[in-house]
């Protein structure tokens, strides 16, 4: 049966109550909650915007929104409210001064020095006072990580310049193998494979590297505190056999997130299930539709505890999995500051590491990469006005101020049928290629994951992406190691000895070695195959080990068979030879010339 569209009366009390008598709606006389309409703004005319963005609460006049975020910006409380803490240290402002967080107010340290900076750098770089930092390398904030990493009880080197030579590591914890990198986000903006490189060699090393924002350390402090003393083994430790699952309401889920998640909430998690302790909520996860259009059945969005949750993480999941009667989960794990350890415990298997993710950032706002895809830039308050369809995505936020900020990308762990058919290699840049036993698919399944794979190397630019791909990671000396590391460990004796009787069994037919003939004939039809083809002959040829071994294994590989074979091949391409007239005319001369050589 057809669904019926949404009554006109209907969409019109649906927009009053989300908006009251804001917009003039005359103009909205169909039925349905879909397409653009006109609504009239009181303070500036008429507007075009997305009535389902106006059911759902969303205001409809650009000219409001930014007016709005101005007068956001003008108000001097909340930056007030953020820095109590200063202002009891001994800092004191003028906010007599105060326009806005980008414009400068006289701000006094409790030395007595006076100086001109913006709110948002005094807040967001904790540059504190220019003068009494003067000459010092580090920053403000990364002084307070340090000491709050020494008020646990830990001694601590910085700016550490031995372990990974020659790169530095802002904070060293060497009884715990632990380092704390302190990213500022002006300084690391644009540095696009810095932090992956300094994860990669320190975790060669054994040692956890957390890499922070100033953002982080400023706006999710008690977060990232808590994420220390948990790399540091400090948390205070529950028993997921002692706690009791339940399910979490929305705002319950959400408050939970904001204030023991780096990230906080993210909306997409619908499924919520928890750990009570003394009837206290102590772990959540959240499960979701999968991104990226993979076929898996769930994604795990979030997983947080208040404390070391013992078990917790795997509890969750085996009752996730067991109530929704999941079949394949998949999740990402941040590698800025988490190992993904977790999942391995409960039965997940890494499927590789994704490129690094990035930010777009400007002064104080860090917006994330899912937020400004180019389709979503042409509504976005921050990149409208730059907005443009024959630019990227990268010219566009470029054009309106904003740097990337790149972070070190995800380890992709799988569970259950997401993990396919046949086996596949791990692509950690730290680890050693495993082999991953697949789980057994039936026909249907294969021949549909055949259809989608023949679909997708059918798209030149895919091939080519592939192609690209793969000559990047043999050309890269600490990949191709991994690689052949790999090919050497799978070629047991067993299998070596299927595959020569496989490939013998195919050459053998007619249509296999016309096959192999042909990808031959094709290959040396080029120009490079030709000329490292000719000088491998001729190095062979010029040592004589290597040409006696050379000719000694032609003379046992000429059978019977294979000596009239190759007699016929050579009459064949004589004959065709001499019946070309280019060949036959090339063939005479280079006769000719040789008979003059030999006379002269």
């Amino acid at each position: 049966m057809a669904s019926r569209k949404v009554p006109n009366a209907e969409v019109l009390r649906r927009i009053r109550k989300a908006h009251g008598e804001v917009y003039d709606l005359s103009r909205i006389t169909g039925d349905g909650v879909n397409g653009k309409v006109e609504v009239r703004c009181r303070e500036h005319g008429w507007v075009t915007t997305d009535l389902g963005n106006l059911i759902r609460g969303q205001g409809a006049c650009r000219a409001c929104g930014i007016a709005k975020s101005a007068a956001a910006k003008r108000d001097s409380k909340p930056f007030i409210e953020r820095m109590a803490s200063r202002i009891v240290a001994g800092f004191k402002y003028d906010m007599s001064m105060y326009q806005s967080m980008n414009h400068n107010i006289k701000i006094t340290c409790p030395e007595g020095h006076e100086t001109l900076q913006t709110p948002v750098n005094h807040e967001m770089s904790f540059d504190g006072c220019s003068k009494c930092s003067s000459g010092r390398h580090a920053s403000r904030w990364e002084d307070e990580v340090i000491a709050f990493v020494e008020s646990l009880g830990f001694e601590t080197v910085r700016n550490d310049r031995s372990t990974i030579k020659p790169k530095e590591l802002d904070v060293c914890i060497p009884s715990k193998s632990v380092a704390i990198e302190c990213n500022g986000l002006y300084y690391h903006a644009g540095r696009k494979d810095a932090h992956r490189l300094k994860w990669s060699q320190c975790t060669k090393l054994g040692i956890r590297l957390i890499q922070l924002f100033e953002d982080e350390w400023s706006l999710k402090r008690p977060v990232v505190e808590d994420l220390i003393r948990a790399a540091l083994g400090l948390r205070e430790r529950v028993y997921a056999r002692k706690c009791k699952v339940v399910e979490v309401k929305s705002k319950d889920a959400t408050e939970f997130l904001n204030r023991h998640h780096i990230n906080s909430s993210n909306s997409r998690g619908s499924v919520r299930y928890g750990l009570t302790y003394d009837d206290k909520l102590v772990a959540l996860i959240t499960l979701g539709t999968p991104r990226f259009g993979s076929t898996a059945e769930y994604e795990v969005i979030r997983y947080a505890a208040s404390c070391q949750v013992v078990g917790g993480f795997d509890k969750l999941f085996r009752h996730a999995v067991k109530t929704l009667n999941a079949h394949s989960v998949l999740s990402y794990a941040d590698l800025r500051y988490g190992t993904g350890q977790q999942y391995l415990s409960a039965g997940f298997v890494e499927r590789g590491v994704t490129p690094p993710d990035y930010w777009w950032w400007k002064k104080d706002v860090r917006i994330p990469r899912y937020q400004t895809q180019k389709r979503l830039l042409r509504d976005h308050p921050q990149f409208a006005e730059f907005y443009s369809d024959d630019k990227t995505e990268v010219e566009i936020c470029t054009a309106a101020g904003f740097r990337q900020i790149w972070g070190v990308g995800h380890r992709v762990m799988v569970w259950g049928s997401a993990l396919v058919d046949n086996t596949e290699l791990s692509t950690s840049e730290t680890d050693t290629p495993t082999r991953v036993i697949r789980k057994p698919q039936s026909e249907q399944q294969r021949a549909a994951q055949s259809a989608r794979s023949k679909a997708w190397w059918e798209n030149p630019e895919n091939k080519q992406k592939m192609i690209d791909a793969n000559k990047m990671s043999w050309s890269n000396p600490e990949r191709r190691e991994l690689r052949l590391k790999a090919i050497a460990e799978s070629r047991t004796p067993e299998v070596e000895a299927l595959r020569v009787a496989k490939s013998t069994a195919t050459n053998r037919t007619p249509e296999g070695r016309a096959k192999l003939s042909a990808a031959i004939k094709a290959a040396h039809q080029r120009d490079d195959v030709k000329v490292a083809t000719k000088a491998r002959h001729d190095e062979r040829m010029a040592d004589p080990e290597k040409r006696a071994v050379w000719l000694s294994a032609i003379q046992a590989g000429r059978t019977a068979e294979s000596e009239v074979r190759r007699k016929a091949a050579a009459a064949e391409s004589n004959s065709k030879a001499w019946a070309d007239p280019e060949k036959r005319a090339a063939r005479i001369a280079k006769m000719k010339a040789t008979i003059a050589a030999k006379k002269v």
